[in-house]
């Protein structure tokens, strides 16, 4: 819950910062298509950022030692974690907003969708149909259609109409629909609803300069928009002809077309996007355990137990035998009771085993190296001990 959170939090900084961007530097250029391909890629860039989290890994050697990796640990009753009581409000007013922004987005579809069923269909020369309404409402579009008021369409007032239409071909509805999607999912970001409406400021100018293109007189239709700048609001779902304000329209009319050196600033979000991947980017150490310790010790671990698992035979003759081998770094013994070997001393037994010698003044080796505690039956003695104590046969 927590984390779903702070990812909206991180989706609405990146979203304020690009729109920022957009508003210093890009806002008021003429490349329309571009400016509107930038709100967009905000919109929809800033949600997918967070997620995309570059990891750097360091791995970092560690001796293994076995007395802690076989540590029994005792396992403790799991405690379920507590939900501090602001956390679920949060998550309550949040999803609130999400559910009022939809169901209002939802309204405005199902008023649409009955406004269109109950229009008169006309359709032009060139073959475009035009969903006429009664009274003296704003013309608009919306997926496909083009709804202007009886007013309008009495008057014969092709401009309109094309306008609208220039907002069906470019599909600007579709770019509606996506950024209030997005909007309820941050409706509580003030950068999804100034990024909004300033995309439906650029489908306007995009309109426009359709218009003009077509060859409509520019004093013409700045007068036409004057003349329907007191019209009503419209929907809010559709592309309206008064949506934008008059005054950035026909200030963006007239405005010089922007160089492409100019728009070249754009490229300046590219390493807007590098930085909020770096300052999303997270380190991880592996820590690895280095068993060559270990394995060196197996090895001769290993070649202790082929040496020392000899069989002492002292040709008695019930062929009774004592055995030796190697656990670990201890060497074990073992006679068998009630047997010959058992009346021999300590000292007459240990020669015999491969590898063992025992010097005049008492001292024990082992493959040259010094033994400093022998146990007998688990008592330990030290090697002197063992010359001067356990040099007759133990009772």
């Amino acid at each position: 819950m927590v984390t779903f959170l702070i990812y909206q939090i991180k989706v609405a900084v990146i979203m304020a910062v690009f729109y920022l961007f957009y508003r210093l530097m890009l806002s008021r250029d003429t490349w329309h298509r571009l400016n509107r391909i930038v709100l967009l890629g905000t919109a929809v860039v800033s949600f997918l950022l967070p997620l995309c989290i570059i990891t750097f890994h360091k791995t970092v050697s560690v001796p293994f030692t076995p007395a802690l990796s076989h540590t029994a640990v005792a396992a403790a009753n799991p405690v379920m974690p507590h939900t501090p009581w602001w956390h679920t409000a949060l998550l309550a007013a949040y999803l609130g907003g999400v559910l009022f922004v939809l169901v209002k987005i939802t309204l405005s579809i199902i008023r649409l969708r009955r406004m269109i069923k109950n229009a008169h269909k006309e359709t032009l020369p060139d073959g475009t149909q035009v969903l006429i309404m009664d009274g003296n409402g704003p013309s608009f579009s919306w997926m496909g259609h083009i709804i202007v008021s009886r007013a309008d369409w009495q008057s014969g007032c092709r401009e309109i109409i094309r306008h609208e239409n220039a907002h069906v071909s470019l599909g600007h509805s579709f770019d509606v629909m996506l950024v209030d999607i997005i909007s309820a999912a941050q409706w509580f970001n003030p950068a999804i609803w100034l990024l909004r409406m300033d995309l439906r400021a650029v489908h306007e100018f995009e309109a426009d300069d359709a218009v003009l293109r077509a060859g409509t007189d520019l004093r013409s239709y700045q007068r036409l928009l004057i003349s329907k700048a007191a019209a009503m609001n419209g929907y809010t779902i559709a592309n309206n002809f008064n949506h934008s304000i008059l005054k950035n329209r026909i200030f963006m009319m007239e405005k010089k077309e922007t160089t492409a050196r100019s728009a070249s600033k754009a490229l300046w979000l590219l390493p807007m996007v590098c930085i909020c991947l770096a300052v999303n980017a997270k380190r991880e150490v592996n820590y690895v355990y280095d068993y060559s310790a270990l394995e060196a010790d197996s090895a001769r671990t290993q070649t202790a137990r082929t040496v020392y698992n000899a069989t002492l035979d002292y040709d008695q003759p019930q062929n009774v035998v004592a055995t030796a081998r190697m656990n670990y770094d201890d060497i074990e013994m073992a006679v068998p009771a009630n047997s010959q070997l058992e009346q021999k001393s300590l000292m007459e037994l240990i020669p015999n085993i491969p590898g063992v010698e025992v010097s005049d003044d008492g001292t024990i080796t082992v493959n040259g190296k010094t033994i400093s505690k022998v146990l007998v039956d688990g008592q330990p003695y030290t090697p002197q001990e063992v010359v001067e104590t356990l040099s007759e046969p133990q009772e």
